[in-house]
């Protein structure tokens, strides 16, 4: 009906919020991926840009989603081109962008990328991204060896996690931050850990 009355910008709106919830809800990429390339052909009448950077925000994570790493790519940096002023949307852009690297290896690359969102996610005071974003960067530190720069930033990122009292994934956090222990051979710091997460655990509603 949009398309039908030349209403682009709710058209492509609702675009992205399908191929979102075929990709997120139902499992069905595939058809989320047949509405791209009549989408496209309409961006170019939307007015409002963050619509345009939001559908190809979507279309990067369901490309990421389908293994199809170098067309995720290409879409994130569409979405962070589009985003303008959004400075959430281009910390999201850059934080995916950076999940494919580490994905294909290229720790790199997926260092800046992540270093990147977390700047955006930090000026735009979007603490649950900021918070991910630490933890997939202390991940890729601990793969790569770099231990001191993954306490750094694990022990930012617990501050971080305490403050925002509802963070789901705290328990996780302090489990992955007792595997790094383990690999250090710092056994009572990782029991310690553990008991941490134990602890975080107990009010967690993911607890079993």
């Amino acid at each position: 009906l949009a398309k039908k009355i030349k209403a682009y910008d709710i058209a492509v709106k609702h675009t992205a919020n399908l191929i979102r919830y075929y990709n997120y809800e139902t499992n069905t990429k595939e058809k989320g991926k047949t509405l791209i390339s009549n989408t496209k052909t309409l961006l170019q009448f939307v007015k409002n840009k963050d619509i345009v950077s939001k559908f190809y925000f979507e279309v990067a994570d369901l490309y990421y989603y389908l293994g199809e790493f170098e067309e995720s790519i290409i879409n994130y940096d569409s979405a962070f081109f589009y985003a303008n002023n959004n400075v959430s949307l281009k910390g999201l852009s850059k934080f995916g962008k950076g999940i494919v690297y580490v994905d294909t290896g290229e720790f790199g690359k997926a260092s800046i990328e992540l270093q990147e969102a977390i700047a955006y996610f930090k000026k735009s005071k979007d603490t649950l991204n900021w918070i991910n974003a630490k933890n997939s960067i202390t991940i890729l530190y601990g793969k790569n060896g770099v231990y001191e720069d993954e306490e750094q930033e694990r022990n930012e990122l617990i501050t971080l996690a305490n403050q925002y009292k509802n963070y789901p994934s705290l328990p996780s956090v302090y489990y992955n931050a007792a595997a790094s222990a383990n690999k250090t051979s710092h056994q009572k710091k990782r029991i310690n850990y553990l008991l941490k997460a134990l602890h975080a655990n107990e009010t967690s509603e993911y607890k079993n």
